[in-house]
């Protein structure tokens, strides 16, 4: 008796089983066919962000392109100046995943009142260009061997009258050079 009941646990556990992983295989089996295809979408929201005309390609790496990416100000977020240690860092866990990129295109992005635009190509020069009321910056970027090096071409600063430029060496590993 008590050997029937074993025997039905293990076949139901085992059912079980075979039926996740199937469905994970089948899930990831369609996203891979998808992503090869490339994926369109035309407008997509989240909480705070709203995406335009989204394209996602995964060739040998992966191709994303978008007309417009407006991230709307949390309205819990008093404090409005710059937080560059939460840059920073937000550039160090995003630094590793460029090895995976061909291509990041976007056409305008809208963040708290800052306005601009980036284009990254693998092993080609691409830019980064962003303008506000207190500031603008005109960068060109180059990734090449796991390094991401940007050249500021114009950082201007309204408010104290800077005006620099110089260049940025990012290693793809969350260590960050500064040069």
């Amino acid at each position: 008796m008590n050997d029937n009941i074993i025997i039905s646990t293990i076949s139901k556990i085992h059912f079980i089983l075979i039926s996740i992983l199937s469905f994970i295989f089948i899930l990831l089996f369609a996203a891979f066919i998808l992503l090869q295809n490339g994926l369109y979408i035309d407008d997509i929201s989240f909480q705070n962000i709203k995406v335009k005309k989204l394209y996602i390609k995964w060739d040998e790496k992966i191709t994303i392109s978008a007309n417009e990416i407006a991230v709307a100000k949390n309205s819990s977020d008093k404090n409005s100046e710059i937080q560059y240690k939460k840059i920073l860092q937000i550039v160090k866990e995003i630094l590793p995943f460029t090895n995976w990129l061909k291509e990041l295109v976007v056409e305008k992005i809208t963040l708290n009142g800052i306005e601009g635009k980036v284009q990254y190509i693998d092993n080609q020069k691409g830019y980064l260009n962003l303008a506000s009321n207190t500031f603008t910056l005109k960068s060109s970027l180059l990734p090449n061997n796991g390094l991401l090096y940007i050249v500021i071409e114009e950082l201007k600063a309204f408010e104290n009258g800077l005006n620099i430029n110089g260049s940025l060496i990012l290693k793809a590993n969350k260590e960050l050079g500064f040069t």
